[in-house]
């Protein structure tokens, strides 16, 4: 009897001692027990230290213009948050973009990165659209650093064909970003679950390189039940706003063309 109070007093100890460590591992944000970050990704404002200014909050996301609409689809929408700043941990980062419309649809688009007031251009080049509508991924081109805590603004067009084929109407969504120093929203960061670093990420607030993990992981992980879960929930977070596009496929990346930098 003895032995048995003993061992089910060390087993109490050990879950208590386990308890503390699992929930002190990784705080980030204001709090995340990575072992649950499964149950569900939530977005977290970023809280950047005093001498890091923020980009503002409400520019980007529907698009503007006029090409076709189609009733049965939403329109042109870039992947950022509607209610938060948007962040990179990155120096050569991707965004995301919701194109209602097919290669075949789409005479040419147009990718430009300009300073936070849009008076210099830092680099554009052409894309060809995939083949099918969804969201399209637009990788920065590697030989292109984003300065640490600069702001900066990208366009992303695309021009529609008309019935006269001298003519296209042109469709544009815009987004703001601004590259930060890993080290003063992010610690401990894991390496062990791709889900994972989604997670540390939201809860950090660095928008870009969580939903370019999310994106990656819906074109290529075998749990697709599980990450379009985390997906919609995501898109649909009250920081977020993009519940209109949550069901949209992703579709691929965009393929450059025509690449000019400054």
């Amino acid at each position: 009897m003895n032995l048995r109070k003993y061992t089910l007093s060390i087993v109490v100890l050990l879950s208590l001692f386990l308890g503390l460590s699992f929930s002190s591992l990784a705080q980030v944000g204001g709090g995340l027990n990575r072992y649950n970050f499964h149950k569900q990704l939530r977005f977290r404002r970023p809280q950047l230290p005093g001498n890091i200014g923020s980009p503002p909050r409400g520019r980007g996301g529907g698009s503007r213009g006029d090409c076709p609409y189609k009733p049965d689809l939403p329109p042109m929408t870039a992947l950022v948050p509607g209610n938060a700043t948007k962040l990179t941990v990155r120096e050569s980062p991707t965004v995301w973009v919701y194109v209602p419309y097919t290669a075949d649809e789409v005479n040419q688009g147009r990718f430009y990165l300009q300073n936070e007031d849009g008076e210099q251009e830092f680099f554009r080049f052409d894309f060809q659209l995939p083949p099918t509508p969804g969201v399209v991924g637009i990788q920065f081109p590697p030989t292109y650093r984003l300065t640490l805590n600069e702001i900066y603004q990208w366009n992303f067009e695309i021009d529609c064909p008309t019935d006269d084929e001298s003519e296209f109407r042109r469709a544009i969504v815009i987004g703001v970003m601004q590259r930060i120093d890993p080290s003063e929203v992010i610690e401990g960061q894991s390496e062990n679950s791709s889900l994972e670093q989604v997670s540390f990420y939201t809860l950090a607030g660095v928008w870009y390189d969580a939903i370019d993990r999310l994106a990656q992981l819906k074109l290529n992980s075998n749990e697709r039940d599980l990450i379009e879960t985390e997906w919609n929930n995501l898109l649909r977070d009250e920081n977020i706003l993009l519940e209109e596009i949550a069901d949209t496929p992703v579709v691929g990346y965009v393929t450059i063309t025509n690449f000019q930098s400054e």
